[in-house]
């Protein structure tokens, strides 16, 4: 579906919002505790969770279920988070930057300390209770099986092989036929070209835990990354969610299915990601904010 929002203004360098700092602490504590009724109490009714090895999740009871599910198996000693950019909207606020968690399984006797990126979006349409919006994370190299940040039984939504959004409007057609170049790019593993999707001053915090800021920063990533990569004998990017914002900016909520094969192994791999695209001064869109991770 296309939502239309109000316009907004954007500045990397504003102070980030006070409401932000009570949420992240109400989050480390909440787990720590094994309660998290506290942190309900921000969430949006349709909030929409991303996070690394598990599909996408959306509701309030889901999400909530999600962060339970996290503290009744790990003993949660510290979750710190780390701002690096503040983006406002009229009634949007986006919230990116890294996080450090230090996790002990139930039952294991050693912490283990886990970093990633992480990215919220709120609404502060109502002043008074500003609401999480979209939840996305991911992380570096796990110090243990990633199985352990899976949860099989809870209720998730499989974007990746859902309904997307129709190509019936100018901005659902030019989204559509950038992700058609972004597949073709990623197949033939080429970095160059893969860098001239983002803007100058784009984030792109990657799904293997990195934060690059900076396009140049970007090129380098994704010329170490592209290098590694395997052969993709099919790669599908479609979008479920575009937010147009007016005043050239864009959300857009996508996932990606993409059928791999390396040396003698192979297999069929998803993932989600959340960009904003920012309309430059010549017409082209190009990337501000991008984090993705596999499910």
């Amino acid at each position: 579906m296309i939502v239309l929002i109000a316009t907004f203004r954007l500045d990397a360098q504003s102070p980030s919002p006070q409401f932000i700092h009570l949420y992240n602490t109400a989050l480390e504590k909440a787990l720590q505790k094994n309660d998290l009724g506290p942190v309900a109490a921000f969430h949006a009714r349709n909030i929409r969770l991303m996070p690394p090895f598990q599909k996408t999740m959306k509701g309030v009871t889901a999400v909530g279920s999600y962060y339970q599910a996290i503290s009744n198996r790990f003993i949660i000693a510290k979750l710190q988070f780390k701002s690096l950019r503040i983006l406002p909207f009229d009634t949007l606020v986006v919230d990116q930057g890294t996080f450090e968690l230090v996790v002990q399984p139930r039952g294991g006797t050693m912490q283990q300390t886990i970093t990633g990126n992480y990215l919220h979006l709120w609404s502060t349409r109502n002043s008074n209770k500003p609401q999480l919006l979209t939840d996305a994370w991911n992380v570096k190299q796990l110090p243990f099986d990633n199985e352990l940040f899976r949860f099989r039984e809870l209720p998730t939504v499989d974007v990746a092989l859902m309904p997307h959004v129709p190509v019936n409007d100018d901005v659902s057609f030019e989204l559509a036929a950038l992700n058609r170049m972004m597949e073709a790019t990623v197949s033939q593993h080429d970095a160059i070209a893969w860098t001239l999707f983002y803007a100058n001053d784009a984030c792109f915090l990657a799904s293997d835990g990195q934060y690059y800021s900076g396009k140049d920063a970007i090129r380098k990533y994704l010329v170490d990354h592209a290098a590694g990569m395997p052969v993709f004998e099919k790669l599908d990017i479609r979008n479920d969610q575009i937010d147009d914002l007016g005043n050239g900016y864009i959300i857009e909520y996508a996932s990606h299915i993409a059928n791999w094969r390396f040396d003698e192994h192979s297999g069929i791999g998803l993932g989600k990601d959340f960009r904003i695209w920012k309309r430059q001064a010549n017409g082209t869109l190009k990337i501000v904010t991008h984090i993705g991770s596999y499910d």
